[in-house]
């Protein structure tokens, strides 16, 4: 079977990058004749704009206002980090995958797309309310002939906006075999087309430890015992109380800081930075911490995996509209540990430990289903 593979390939995050590679690696493993669709589906800013009203006003005036005000602006150094970053990003995919010619516009892939026996989409917030509004990701363009699959795709929010409903609906009745990555996606697709979908694994935990830890090499890239501290969203209590652990414990501060903006608070937050660390650096700086502290999805997976001492943050507000932490509920739930969510207002141990036996025996079974999963979707 030859499949077009739609990711986030292109996305400047560390996350996205990898998960995107992984699912690659695994319909590679399985056997599969995989390509990368080579299309970026990179909003312009009048889509942007024209998103956040529609979907958030509120929210994107404050930013807009917040941005106005901010008396802090980025060094030059801050630009010499994100394009070496960004290069680092650019070689890794060049590296790793087999793409398809590069495409300019939907109308030239939708003409080649008829060459392929299947298209399949996954994973990370690819049906995000802002994504959906685009329309890439819907596959709406795939003609009726082609298969369609979805794997692990996540709508980003425990709730779509009413505005986006018939238009979800109406997508998601096209799709073949969906599978999403959180309940509350599965509840959605529930509601909206009444079919009872799975929930599989994020593509970062389809690949075992092992195959993770081929990639890393053995070096180390910080010296001596510290704590890996990475945060996208710019909470002010989350970083002291990073500092006050730093104290107590006598542990140096390691981070990658200004991966998705540039963030004023972080100034003078960290002792040692790598901001241009490429995907497999980032991963040896979780695997080598004592501790890590973070309010990212993607580095709490990566500390699972390699079985760190680590502890979460909820990145968004929850009262917010568009808060994202129901992925980290979902899989911190899905794997017994939920007390790792925690908030700066919770007197926790940080040195309680994690029964990572128990863990990673609901990994294994869960990778179980997620490989069965994709099995059944991707047969003849």
């Amino acid at each position: 079977m030859k499949i077009a593979l739609i990711n986030n390939f292109y996305v400047r995050n560390y996350g996205s990058v990898l998960q995107s590679f992984a699912l690659y690696k695994k319909l590679c493993n399985l056997g599969l004749d995989v390509v990368v669709v080579d299309y970026n589906d990179k909003p312009s800013m009048l889509n942007r704009i024209k998103g956040a009203l529609i979907l958030n006003r509120k929210a994107f005036v404050k930013k807009i206002i917040s941005k106005i005000e901010k008396k802090n602006k980025p060094d030059s150094q801050f630009y010499k980090d994100r394009l070496k970053r960004n290069a680092s990003f650019d070689e890794f995919a060049q590296k790793k995958y087999h793409f398809t010619k590069k495409y300019n516009n939907i109308f030239e892939l939708t003409q080649d797309i008829r060459n392929f026996d299947a298209v399949l989409i996954g994973s990370d917030q690819l049906w995000a309310p802002s994504d959906i509004l685009r329309n890439y990701h819907t596959l709406m363009w795939v003609p009726d002939s082609i298969k369609k699959v979805a794997y692990a795709t996540s709508f980003g929010v425990a709730e779509l906006p009413a505005i986006l409903k018939k238009t979800t609906h109406n997508f998601l009745q096209r799709i073949d075999f969906i599978s999403v990555r959180e309940f509350s996606g599965k509840e959605i697709v529930k509601g909206l087309i009444g079919k009872d979908v799975p929930v599989v694994m994020d593509p970062t935990l389809l690949l075992e430890q092992s195959e993770w830890g081929k990639m890393i090499p053995d070096k180390r890239i910080v010296e001596g015992d510290y704590i890996f501290a990475f945060f996208l969203g710019g909470n002010v209590k989350y970083r002291h109380f990073v500092k006050q652990i730093s104290k107590e414990k006598h542990l140096k501060i390691v981070s990658v800081l200004h991966v998705e903006e540039y963030l004023y608070v972080d100034n003078d937050f960290a002792d040692v930075t790598y901001n241009y660390a490429n995907p497999i650096d980032f991963i040896n700086l979780i695997k080598n911490a004592n501790y890590v502290f973070t309010d990212s999805f993607h580095v709490s997976i990566f500390s699972i995996i390699n079985e760190r001492s680590f502890f979460v943050f909820n990145r968004y507000d929850e009262m917010s509209t568009n808060s994202r932490n129901t992925r980290l509920i979902s899989l911190l739930n899905k794997l017994g540990i939920s007390e790792r969510l925690v908030s700066v207002e919770n007197i926790i141990d940080i040195d309680s430990p994690i029964d990572y036996s128990s863990v990673n025996q609901k990994i294994k079974e869960w990778r179980v289903q997620s490989d069965n999963y994709l099995n059944s979707a991707l047969k003849y």
